[in-house]
């Protein structure tokens, strides 16, 4: 075999080790993620539920908004769902607040939709961008399941 020929097998059999073991690297990462993630998402369920009882829907959002600002600015997947699993059920589990939903837009106008999160954002915690929009995200699933509830 000639030894430019064997060199090329050497550089190629080398990039699939590599490349191998960096996908099982990430795999695994990856897998231990997911499993942090249903347990955060599990335990934020189960305190939301500890949680609401006598709370009504700004004081969910104020709660959710302290705890958002725990996770950091650039916070993790893991801490992102964990915090819109609390906010999800706390606004299911609390006391109705009149005009919640109000000026929540219908979400066909990207425009619009923009321009109230914006807002909203600005008035809920303008110090906190990445943390507000997954409260705006939480606000504007709940208040359009609300909707459809209410026209069937």
């Amino acid at each position: 075999m000639p030894r430019a020929l064997k060199i090329l097998l050497i550089v190629i059999v080398s990039i699939l080790i590599l490349g191998g073991g960096c996908y099982l690297a990430l795999w695994v990462q990856l897998q231990n993620k997911n499993s942090q993630a249903e347990e955060n998402n599990e335990k934020a369920k189960l305190e939301a539920i500890d949680w609401s009882p006598g709370k009504n829907q700004s004081q969910a959002i104020e709660e959710a908004i302290r705890r958002g600002k725990e996770c950091g600015y650039v916070p993790d997947i893991v801490c992102i769902l964990g915090h819109y699993t609390f906010l999800s059920y706390s606004l299911k589990l609390t006391k109705q607040v009149p005009n919640l939903c109000n000026e929540v837009p219908d979400g066909i106008d990207t425009e619009k939709v923009a321009l109230w999160r914006f807002n909203r954002c600005q008035s809920l915690a303008p110090e906190h961008p990445p943390m507000c929009a997954n409260v705006i995200r939480a606000i504007e699933e709940h208040c359009r399941n609300v909707s459809q509830h209410k026209e069937k």
